[in-house]
């Protein structure tokens, strides 16, 4: 079984241009540089100010970021949205609409969180997100759509002590 997930692994890899390989360097490089280095390398005055000296840094990795996350989708947005393989008949899209589906869905949620709540807006997008990923059982999607998104509004509001939007509903 390891060995299939490291070919599979090793064929996603091989199908990434030079660019979307540099692009998850990048990406994965200013998560190290906003998460490790800039918080424990860069000392505070100590006094309350608009732009202290962690301000640039973070600029500067908050931006290289962005650009290194168009660099890897810069290939889906291509004039060609269709590429046959060099080493096979097969045809690949490059951007699927199942992908599309689900970016508009995640824009839908973050619009709709604030304005209806984190519940009432889960307990609509989850079945929409089943059936686009292929659930097709009716009870499993009405009930897991119903469930989770009260579990993790329990999880989060009384064990972590974080409160999720609330909306004017609930």
């Amino acid at each position: 079984m390891e060995a299939s997930e490291g070919s599979f692994m090793k064929k996603i890899w091989n199908h990434l241009s030079s660019d979307q390989k540099i692009a998850i360097f990048l990406v994965l490089f200013t998560g190290a540089m906003h998460s490790f280095i800039i918080p424990y390398g860069v000392e505070e005055t100590g006094r309350p100010q608009l732009v202290s000296p962690k301000t640039f840094p973070t600029l500067i990795t908050i931006t290289l970021s962005v650009f290194s996350f168009m660099l890897f989708l810069k290939r889906y947005f291509a004039k060609n949205t269709v590429v046959k393989s060099e080493n096979s008949d097969r045809v690949y899209q490059l951007i699927p609409p199942r992908l599309i589906i689900a970016v508009a869905l995640f824009i839908l949620y973050i619009f709709l969180t604030p304005i209806i709540g984190y519940l009432l807006t889960s307990i609509i997008i989850m079945p929409a997100f089943f059936i686009l990923y292929g659930t097709r059982k009716k009870l499993l999607i009405v009930g897991l759509s119903i469930v989770l998104p009260f579990l993790l509004f329990w999880f989060f509001s009384k064990v972590m002590l974080v409160m999720l939007p609330q909306g004017i509903f609930f």
